[in-house]
């Protein structure tokens, strides 16, 4: 669609580069562990999105504080503050920037 060729094509923010100018918002997916923590079902569903072309993908509710967890959020508020989200989150954030 010539329309909105510019949409294709390769943007920046700042100093990073995306491969077009497409952005997938943060949406709430329900999709995380009950307690917080970061479950496979999460890291697929974004990397679905990231192999399928868009050039940015903004995540969902995160705490870097415990006092930052609102408890209404259930299991889709990802607490970054717990100890054992690091690799969980390390394989969120990889499978973003592959797709896989």
């Amino acid at each position: 669609m010539k329309r909105y060729k510019e949409l294709s094509r390769p943007g920046r923010i700042g100093r990073m580069w995306l491969k077009n100018r497409m952005v997938m918002p943060a949406m709430g997916t329900n999709l995380g562990n009950a307690d917080g923590t970061i479950s496979d079902n999460i890291v697929n569903y974004y990397a679905r999105r990231a192999a399928g072309g868009v050039g940015l993908v903004v995540t969902e509710v995160c705490s870097p504080e415990h006092e930052g967890i609102c408890p209404s959020l259930f299991n889709c508020n990802f607490r970054i503050c717990y100890p054992g989200n690091q690799t969980p989150l390390f394989r969120l954030l990889y499978s973003n920037y592959t797709g896989t």
